[in-house]
């Protein structure tokens, strides 16, 4: 037997949960150490971008040393960072299972096991964890030889500090910092 839907309860729990708003991964106030914006290098990596820039003599010769040679004096720098996707991943991987946590938390509500406020935020924090975890664990070509170089060269003792090549993790800075906000509408 099929149990009959009760539109009124049913209304009435969706609209409850439609009023919040949750939003997971950088927000204004995430940023590194010389201010510039998590978020922004995030969307960077995510998207990928050219970046097409005049070098001084001095970059010129760090460039060399680093094993990246222009052709001429007048040579632009262009730059391109590949994109990665790891949001549209990190969805894609967990939409099903964020559809039933959805689901469950609903009838959570309904029994009245949970207030909106708390499902939002377990909710929150759920699709934090699952942003962190693919960047930690997304399996993504290694960075090139000179972006790793790159890396190494921005230490003092210049020497490996863990996985250099693994893509979107040096610092962790921007894993570390991956959050959630729940707004009520």
């Amino acid at each position: 037997m099929k149990r009959k839907r009760n539109d009124k309860i049913y209304n009435a729990l969706t609209q409850k949960m439609s009023d919040y708003l949750i939003k997971a991964g950088w927000f204004e106030e995430s940023k590194y150490n010389d201010n510039t914006p998590i978020g922004g290098i995030a969307a960077v990596q995510n998207y990928g971008a050219t970046i097409n820039q005049a070098v001084t003599p001095k970059q010129r010769a760090l460039l060399h040393y680093l094993g990246i040679h222009l052709k001429k004096e007048t040579d632009n720098l262009t730059i391109v960072i590949p994109p990665t996707h790891f949001m549209e991943n990190c969805q894609n991987k967990n939409k099903d299972k964020w559809k039933n946590l959805i689901k469950n938390l609903s009838a959570m509500i309904f029994l009245g096991n949970i207030s909106a406020d708390k499902a939002m935020e377990q909710i929150g924090m759920i699709i934090e964890r699952d942003i962190a975890n693919e960047i930690a664990d997304g399996n993504y070509p290694p960075d090139k030889p000179s972006t790793v170089q790159a890396k190494l060269s921005k230490y003092k003792d210049k020497k490996t500090v863990g996985n250099l090549d693994k893509r979107l993790i040096n610092t962790a800075i921007m894993l570390d910092s991956v959050s959630h906000q729940v707004t009520k509408l």
